[in-house]
This record gives structure tokens, C-alpha cells and sequence, in this order.
């Protein structure tokens, strides 16, 4: 399979962005990509952050959500109060399917690594394992972020996933000393690359992330996912 799985290092860290922000970026270059969010908790029948990769990127570029729920918690709960139970074979065939018919797949979590999918100690670990994919971690620029970041990568480095990069959410356009140094820090402290740093977006929020996906270096990006510019193809992504 190729693709990537993007994860956080919190909730509201900005995951859906940066996830519209990698398949634009990788459809910029030319590559197939294709946005999929597995599991989805806190909606009923509409699934925005789907609509959200639509609005970015385009519609050809969007899966449908496999398990939506309403209650806005973690995934194993919110499947319990609807009687429902996530089958993560079931997420590796929609995987699969996409392959079939994209070049790339990225995938966006459901919180982070270790969200429980089931009471049995089936996490989103366990389909990132399962998946065979390297992650992209993304992370608010704010204080703390060393210690949320180190504990997120060092753990996924425990269990054998692949670290690719760490994207940096809600960036300063002119950061202070304090920024420079978290910066500095967080690629001396898990030895991965910042591929990207996110500045913070003001609405329309999907036009905002198009446009920086446009004037932004995606060098770094595209070699984290392990893909190369395709000049000869036509940019796939929403103008």
C-alpha cells in the first residue's frame, strides 16, 4: 500500500487541515491522492471533515467516512452507545479499494495514537501496524508542544511505526524566541524532520489552506510521504 497516516498529538491540534493541506499538496505535484477518514465521532449523517478534504481539494479526492458517531468521544465508546463495533478489517479493504483506484492514500486518525478502538486494546496504533504506513504528526506551535510531540513520536517509535516528519500547526508568521527554540528543539529532542509549519489560517478556511498549499515549498512534504514531483501530469486538485 502506499500511502500515510496522519495523526496528533492532541485533540484540536489542527489534524483535518493539515490533512487537506497534504492531499492538495500532493495533488499539486501531480499525484493521485486520495483523502480517507476512517472513523469520525460527535456527528450524525454528515461527515465534515470529508467535506472539508471536497472543499480543499476537490471531490474526486475524497472517501466516504466507514464509521461515523454521534457522541464526541472516543471511538470505542461512542461505537458502544450505538451498539456498533469497528472492524478493522473492514478499514484495510476500503484501503485497499482506494489503492486500486489512486496513486496515494492519506489517512487522518481519530485523535491520537493510542484512541482506543475496542475494549480488547485495539487501538489506532494497531491499524497504523496493520496498515504498514509511516505518520506524519501533527502538532500546535504553543508551549508544551516538546513534551506533547517527544511523547507521541517516542511511543510510535516503541511499537516500530515509521516517524516520516511533524507538521507544525497555527505557526507564527513572525515567531519569538520562545518559537524559534520549540522549533530548534523538537527535531533535536525525536531526530524527524518538520516538513511543514502551518501558519494560522483565517477564514474562508479552505480557501486559506489552497492558498498556502500554492505558494508554500512542499519539498520536504513529498519526501516524507516517499514521492516524487510529477512535472508531465496535470495538477488533480481543486483550482
Amino acid at each position: 500500500m502506499a500511502g500515510i497516516f496522519i495523526t496528533g498529538t492532541d485533540t484540536e491540534v489542527g489534524k483535518t487541515v493539515a490533512t487537506a493541506y497534504v492531499i492538495h499538496a500532493l495533488r499539486e505535484a501531480g499525484i493521485d491522492a486520495v483523502g480517507y477518514k476512517p472513523i469520525q465521532t460527535g456527528v450524525r449523517t454528515d461527515q465534515p471533515d470529508v467535506e472539508f478534504y471536497q472543499e480543499v481539494a476537490g471531490t474526486e479526492a475524497t472517501a466516504p467516512t466507514t464509521y461515523t458517531y454521534n457522541e464526541p468521544c472516543s471511538p470505542h465508546l461512542a461505537a458502544k452507545q450505538e451498539q456498533s463495533s469497528i472492524c478493522l478489517d473492514e478499514i484495510l479493504r476500503q484501503v485497499e479499494m482506494l489503492e486500486k483506484k489512486h496513486q496515494y492514500v492519506v489517512i487522518e486518525g481519530a485523535g491520537g495514537l493510542v484512541v482506543p478502538l475496542d475494549t480488547s486494546g485495539v487501538t489506532l496504533t494497531t491499524l497504523v501496524q496493520k496498515l504498514g504506513f509511516a505518520i506524519l504528526v501533527v502538532a500546535k506551535s504553543k508551549v508544551g508542544v516538546l513534551n506533547h510531540a517527544a511523547l507521541t513520536i517516542q511511543y510510535a517509535k516503541s511499537k516500530g511505526v515509521k516517524v516520516a516528519g511533524l507538521l507544525l500547526n497555527e505557526c507564527s508568521v513572525k515567531p519569538d524566541f520562545v518559537e524559534k527554540d520549540n522549533i530548534k528543539m523538537l527535531q533535536e529532542m525525536n531526530q524527524v524532520p518538520i516538513v511543514s509549519m502551518i501558519p494560522k489560517l483565517e477564514e474562508p478556511l479552505a480557501d486559506n489552506v489552497r492558498k498556502y498549499s500554492k505558494m508554500s515549498s512542499t519539498d520536504s512534504l513529498l519526501k516524507a510521504c516517499e514521492v516524487e514531483r510529477d512535472a508531465k501530469r496535470n495538477a488533480y486538485s481543486k483550482k
